[in-house]
C-alpha cells in the first residue's frame, strides 16, 4: 500500500536529519582527546567490569587488570583526576548501556588497540542521540498530526541544539536511555491516537523496560506510558469494562519493567538508601545542599540554565546564549499563538479526547523530569545539558510553532513555504554550533591514523551536510507539509487484537 507523502516526506527529512546528527557527534567522537568528559573514564571502567561478567558499585576502583584488559586498564589507570574519581562512580546507573559495550571493550583488548573500544562506545552513544532527534520529530509528529511541517522543524531544533552532537560524541549513557524514552513516550502517544493493539502493547511494555534498564530517568517513562495504556482504554471503552481492561494492560506493561529490571533498583535501595544513589554519591563528592527542590522548581534562573544548556555543556563556555534566548522567545511566542487561537470558553474547555490525553501524557513526562533534575540540583548537584534533553519534544514544537508565527507575520507566507527555509536556518545553527565545539575540544595530532581519522571525519561531514541539504531543498518538502493528515476521532479506535 502506498504510503500517503504528508507522512512520508516529514518521515525522510527528519531521518536526514538524524543522519547528519550522527556524523557530528562521530566528528566530536574523532576529534576529543580521550576521558575528555569527566564521567567517561567510570563509564568506560563500568563496561570494563560487565565485560569481565562483574557488576559494580560506586565503591568499585577503576578497572586496573593487565590480565584482561592491558591496553585500556592502563589508559584508564593514567587518567587520574583526584582520588574522587578513583572509583566507578555512574555504577548506581542501570547496566544496560554497558552491557552493549561490552563486546566493544572485549575487541578492543583483543586486537590490543584500546582506542577501538572507546571510539566505538562514543559512537554507541551517538547512535543513540540520532535517533532522539528523529524520535523528537515523530513525536511532534503525533501530538501535532494536522500541522507535519512541526515535525520537522522540532527534529531541526533538536540537531541545532549544540550540545546535542557534543555530548553525543563522549562516553555517555544518555544517548541510548534518550532514545529509548522518546521511543516509549512515542508508542504510549499512539497507542491514545490509534488504539491500542497487541503487537504495540508489547513494544510499548518492552521499550520503557529497556529505557529502565539504561538510566533511573527511564522510571518515570514506564509510569507515564502506564497511564497512556489507561487512557487508550478508556477512551475506547468509557464504561466500567474499559477502565477494568486499561488497568489490568497498564499494570501488565509497568509489570515487565518490574521484572526486568527492579531487582537493580532494589540492589540501589539496599546498596546506598535510595533507588539512585544520589546521597552516597553526594558524600562521595563532598556535595552541598542547595535548598528544596520545591524552592528551586520556582526559581526562574533554574530554568533558564537548565534551557540553555542545551547549546553547550560544562566543559565548553557557553557562547551560544544569545541564540538560546532567540529560539526560546520563539517559543513562547509559538505557546501563545496556540493559546491564543484556541480560543476556549465555556464549560468544554478541556475535554478528554486523544488529543488532550496525549498532550498530557508528554506534559506529565516533562514535568517529571524537571521534578527529578531540581532535586538533583537541591541536593547539591550541577545542571548538565543531559538533563534538559527530556525537555526537547515539547520545545521543539513550541519553537518550531514559534518560528512559523515569526515567518507568516514577516514575510506573509504560508507554512508550506517556510518550513524548508527554516529548517536549513535552524541547520545551518546547529553546524556553528558544532564548529565551535570541535574548536574547543579537538585534540593534538598523535599520529599518522589519527590525522587519517580527522581529515576523513571532515570529507564524511562535508559529503552528508551536502547530501541532507540536497534531500531538504529537492524533496519537495513544503508541498509534502504544507497539507494537513487527516485528523483522527474517536471512531477510528480498534478493540484488543
Amino acid at each position: 500500500m502506498a504510503v500517503d507523502r504528508r507522512v512520508r516526506e516529514p518521515v525522510r527529512a527528519c531521518a536526514l536529519l538524524a543522519v547528519l546528527a550522527f556524523v557530528l557527534s562521530a566528528q566530536v567522537a574523532v576529534s576529543m582527546a580521550p576521558f575528555f568528559k569527566t564521567d567517561e573514564r567510570a563509564n568506560a571502567a563500568y563496561a570494563i567490569a560487565v565485560a569481565h561478567g562483574q557488576l559494580p558499585t560506586i565503591q568499585t576502583p577503576i578497572a586496573d587488570d593487565p590480565v584482561l584488559y592491558p591496553a585500556l586498564a592502563e589508559v584508564l589507570a593514567n587518567e587520574y583526576r583526584g582520588p574522587s574519581h578513583l572509583r566507578i562512580w555512574t555504577a548506581n546507573h542501570p547496566p544496560l548501556y554497558y552491557v552493549l559495550s561490552a563486546p566493544l571493550v572485549m575487541l578492543g583488548d583483543a586486537i590490543g588497540h584500546p582506542g577501538l573500544s572507546l571510539f566505538g562506545m562514543r559512537l554507541l552513544n551517538g547512535l543513540g542521540f540520532a535517533l532522539a532527534v528523529f524520535l523528537v520529530g515523530m513525536l511532534a509528529r503525533e501530538l501535532v498530526p494536522r500541522r507535519p511541517g512541526i515535525a520537522v522543524l522540532s527534529s531541526a531544533f533538536a540537531l541545532s541544539c549544540g550540545a546535542v552532537t557534543y555530548v553525543g560524541g563522549a562516553i555517555y549513557n544518555d544517548g541510548v536511555a534518550t532514545a529509548l524514552a522518546f521511543l516509549a513516550l512515542l508508542l504510549g502517544v499512539r497507542t491514545i491516537r490509534h488504539g491500542v493493539t497487541r503487537p504495540r502493547l508489547v513494544a510499548t511494555a518492552v521499550a520503557g523496560a529497556a529505557a529502565a534498564a539504561t538510566r533511573a530517568s527511564g522510571i518515570p517513562v514506564v509510569a507515564v506510558v502506564c497511564l497512556a495504556v489507561l487512557a487508550a482504554s478508556v477512551l475506547a471503552d468509557r464504561t466500567p469494562r474499559g477502565w477494568r481492561a486499561g488497568t489490568l494492560r497498564a499494570a501488565a506493561v509497568g509489570s515487565v519493567a518490574v521484572i526486568a529490571i527492579g531487582w537493580f533498583y532494589v540492589r540501589n535501595l539496599a546498596l546506598y538508601g535510595s533507588v539512585t544513589a544520589s546521597s552516597a554519591l553526594y558524600q562521595q563528592f563532598d556535595r552541598t545542599p542547595n535548598g528544596s527542590w520545591l524552592l528551586t522548581c520556582v526559581t526562574p534562573s533554574f530554568y533558564w540554565r537548565l534551557l540553555t544548556s542545551l547549546w553547550t555543556d560544562g566543559d565548553v563556555a557557553n557562547q551560544w546564549r544569545i541564540l538560546a534566548g532567540i529560539l526560546l522567545a520563539a517559543g513562547l511566542a509559538g505557546l501563545a499563538e496556540a493559546s491564543a487561537s484556541r480560543r476556549p470558553r465555556g464549560p468544554e474547555r478541556i475535554r478528554f479526547t486523544p488529543t488532550t490525553a496525549a498532550w498530557g501524557v508528554a506534559g506529565l513526562y516533562v514535568a517529571a523530569n524537571v521534578v527529578s533534575v531540581a532535586q538533583f540540583i537541591a541536593g547539591g548537584g550541577w545542571i548538565h545539558a543531559r538533563y534538559a534533553l527530556p525537555l526537547l519534544p515539547l520545545l521543539g514544537i513550541a519553537v518550531a510553532s514559534g518560528l512559523l508565527y515569526a515567518g507568516r507575520r514577516l514575510s506573509a507566507r504560508d507554512d508550506s513555504r517556510l518550513v524548508t527555509p527554516l529548517t536549513l536556518l535552524l541547520v545551518g545553527l546547529g553546524l556553528l554550533c558544532h564548529l565551535d565545539t570541535l574548536r574547543h575540544v579537538t585534540a593534538p595530532v598523535t599520529d599518522g591514523l589519527h590525522l587519517a581519522m580527522l581529515l576523513s571525519a571532515w570529507v564524511v561531514l562535508g559529503a552528508t551536510a551536502v547530501l541532507v541539504v540536497r534531500g531538504l531543498v529537492l524533496g519537495r518538502l513544503p508541498e509534502a507539509v504544507g497539507a494537513p493528515e487527516p485528523a483522527l476521532t474517536d471512531s477510528g479506535y480498534r478493540p484488543l487484537r
